[in-house]
């Protein structure tokens, strides 16, 4: 059940940057945007080094993401633990990570400003979003409640077409300082 305490979900990259230029209208000197996909990783590892933000090792994902787990319905489910969620989960419902973001990994992927390019070959080293490869399909990063633990590592990324909408998709805004 859709409640206001739930993560944006079904949203296109398109109409994810149309969210941001209506934030933009509202406040034009606020520099509303998607984070480009290294600044979603920057903020997914929160200062850390390991495959996964809370470790190295895939145990202790129920704790702090919500995943596929033994009570979801799929058959790539964690069977070594339950995260309370067996599919999308309310905003909160994790902790937070190192930087006081919540559920940068898990319950949602979420689109960045990025276009698809099938390796970091070429990205630009101050954190840019990458305007050039595959347009018409963008980086989504994150996971979601229906990824197996695998794709909760920190730098697990896919894409789809920038027109899609998906109910494990979503986004976050992101803004200049």
């Amino acid at each position: 059940e859709a409640t206001e305490d739930m993560p944006v979900s079904c949203v296109s990259w398109t109409d994810a940057n149309a969210y941001v230029d209506w934030l933009n209208t509202l406040d034009p000197a606020a520099g509303y945007r998607l984070a480009s996909e290294s600044e979603f990783e920057f903020a997914i590892r929160a200062g850390t080094e390991t495959p996964f933000y809370w470790g190295a090792s895939e145990a202790g994902a129920c704790a702090a993401v919500n995943a596929a787990d033994r009570d979801s319905r799929f058959r790539w489910r964690n069977q070594t633990c339950a995260d309370g969620h067996p599919d999308v989960a309310p905003v909160g419902a994790v902790p937070p990570n190192a930087l006081g973001l919540d559920a940068m990994v898990g319950n949602m992927w979420e689109w960045t400003a990025d276009c698809w390019n099938p390796s970091h070959a070429g990205a630009a080293r101050n954190g840019a979003a990458r305007l050039t490869g595959t347009c018409d399909s963008r980086v989504l990063r994150g996971a979601s409640w229906d990824d197996p633990v695998e794709n909760l590592r920190s730098a697990h990324r896919v894409a789809i077409p920038t027109n899609r909408r998906q109910g494990n998709v979503g986004f976050r805004v992101a803004r200049d300082p």
